[in-house]
C-alpha cells in the first residue's frame, strides 16, 4: 500500500457541524423517513426461528453437540443478517493516505484517510508506537454517541477514562480510531441526529447504518493489514457504548477480529423500555421498529449476536444501574446463555461478564479488566 502526505486543509471536504439554525430538512432522519424511502413493507420473514414469540431468552445449544454448532451459527447469522441488511458487492481495494501526523514520546498518531466504498474515503486516528521491531497487535477504538466521534478514543477531547487508542498505544499496540458514519469528520454540515443516514438509504434502500458500520470496520481492518507493521494475526476492538455494540456486531460479522471488549452496550432487547432506539431514536436498525410494540416477536436477542463471536474471546462489561441501557440484571441471563456456547466449543475462558454496580460508565476497574483481556489473548504487545 502507498501512503501519500496532503494538506491538513484537506479534511474541511469532511467538515462537521451539529446541527443549529441552518438545519437542513432533507437531512433529518426518522423511521417514517426510512419507510418512504426504501420502501420496505413488512419485518423480514423469519419468525420461524426459536426466539420469535417468546418473552424469555431461549438457549442455543440444547440438543446439539459442537460438530452441529457451525450449522446454527450459520442459521443464526442469516437471521440477523437480515437486519441489517445487504452490503455492496463490490469492495474496492484499500489505499491510505496520511493527512498530518504528529510525535510524542512513546508513539506516533497519524491522521489518516482510507478507502471505505467506491468515491468514499473514512478519517480515523492511527496510533503508532515508537521503536517497533517487530509486527505488532492492533486494535480497532470504537468511539462511543458523541459528535466528535474519533477525538474522544484518541484522547484529544472528551472523558480520559475513553481514551482508548491512546492508552493503548502507550501500551505498545498499534491502534485505529475511526469516525462511525454520522460521527465526526463524517458528520455533514445542517444533518440533524443521524440525518446522514437519509442520503445513504437512498443509496443503500437494503442496507442499515448497524451494518454500514460492520462493514466500515471490515475496510477499517483491510486498512490495518497492509501496514508492515501489525500483525494481522492478532487485532482486536474496544469500545464503549456505541462503540461497544458496534464491536459486538463487528467481532460477530468479522472473524478476523480476535478478541474483543464491549463497555456498557446493550440491555436484553426484550427487557428494554426503549426498543425503538435501533430504529427511531437512531437509524441503526430500523427494521427492527417494526416490532417496537411486540418486541417478544424478535427473531433473535443479543445473546445470539454475542454467540456468533464464540469461541473467539469477547470480554462484556456492564453497569447495573444504566440510565441509557437500563435493566442491567437482564444481560446476566444473555451471559448465561452465551457461556453455554463457549462452553459446547470448549473455550469457556473465553467469555466472560464484569457486572458492576453503577452508571453508564467505564470505570477503573473495567478498564483494567478490559487492558489486561487484551494483554491476554493478543499481547504481548512488545
Amino acid at each position: 500500500m502507498r501512503i501519500f502526505v496532503i494538506p491538513v486543509g484537506f479534511l474541511f471536504l469532511f467538515s462537521t457541524s451539529v446541527c443549529g439554525d441552518d438545519m437542513n430538512p432533507d437531512l433529518e432522519y426518522s423511521f417514517e423517513i426510512w419507510k418512504s424511502i426504501t420502501n420496505h413493507p413488512t419485518p423480514s420473514a423469519v419468525a420461524d426461528q426459536p426466539q420469535a414469540g417468546k418473552k424469555e431468552i431461549v438457549g442455543l445449544v440444547d440438543g446439539i453437540e459442537a460438530m452441529d454448532w457451525a450449522s446454527r451459527r450459520a442459521d443464526i447469522a442469516r437471521t440477523v443478517g437480515q437486519f441489517l441488511g445487504e452490503p455492496p458487492a463490490r469492495v474496492p481495494a484499500v489505499q491510505g493516505t496520511v493527512v498530518h501526523s504528529e510525535q510524542f514520546s512513546d508513539h506516533v498518531r497519524q491522521l489518516v484517510l482510507y478507502t471505505g466504498e467506491p468515491g468514499e474515503l473514512i478519517p480515523a486516528y492511527l496510533f503508532i508506537p515508537l521503536g517497533i521491531t517487530s509486527p505488532r497487535p492492533a486494535v480497532i477504538c470504537q468511539h462511543q454517541t458523541v459528535y466528535p466521534g474519533k477525538e474522544e478514543p484518541a484522547g484529544i477531547w472528551g472523558k480520559p477514562e475513553l481514551a482508548f487508542a491512546k492508552e493503548l498505544a502507550q501500551r505498545g499496540y498499534v491502534t485505529l480510531a475511526p469516525d462511525c458514519i454520522c460521527f465526526g469528520d463524517r458528520k455533514v454540515k445542517g444533518s440533524g441526529h443521524y440525518g446522514e443516514a437519509v442520503p445513504f438509504f437512498k443509496q443503500h434502500p437494503n442496507w442499515s447504518i448497524m451494518g454500514k458500520q460492520v462493514w466500515d470496520i471490515g475496510r477499517a481492518i483491510d486498512f490495518l493489514e497492509t501496514l508492515p507493521f501489525v500483525d494481522a494475526g492478532r487485532i482486536g476492538s474496544i469500545g464503549h457504548s456505541h462503540g461497544a455494540y458496534g464491536t459486538i456486531f463487528s467481532q460477530a460479522f468479522d472473524e478476523r477480529i480476535r478478541v474483543g471488549v464491549a463497555s456498557c452496550g446493550f440491555t436484553a432487547l426484550r427487557s428494554d423500555p426503549t426498543p425503538e432506539r435501533w430504529s427511531h431514536l437512531t437509524a441503526l436498525i430500523p427494521e427492527i421498529g417494526f416490532y417496537k410494540d411486540h418486541v417478544n416477536d424478535l427473531p433473535f436477542d443479543f445473546h445470539h449476536i454475542l454467540a456468533l463471536c464464540a469461541p473467539r474471546p469477547l470480554l462484556i462489561t456492564v453497569a447495573l444501574d444504566d440510565e441509557i441501557f437500563p435493566n442491567g440484571d437482564s444481560v446476566k441471563e444473555v451471559a448465561d446463555r452465551v457461556r453455554e456456547v463457549y462452553a459446547l466449543l470448549d473455550a469457556p475462558e473465553a467469555f466472560d461478564a464484569f457486572f458492576f454496580p453503577g452508571a453508564h460508565n467505564f470505570t477503573p476497574e473495567s478498564r483494567d479488566r478490559a487492558m489486561a483481556w487484551i494483554d491476554r489473548w493478543i499481547g504481548p504487545a512488545k
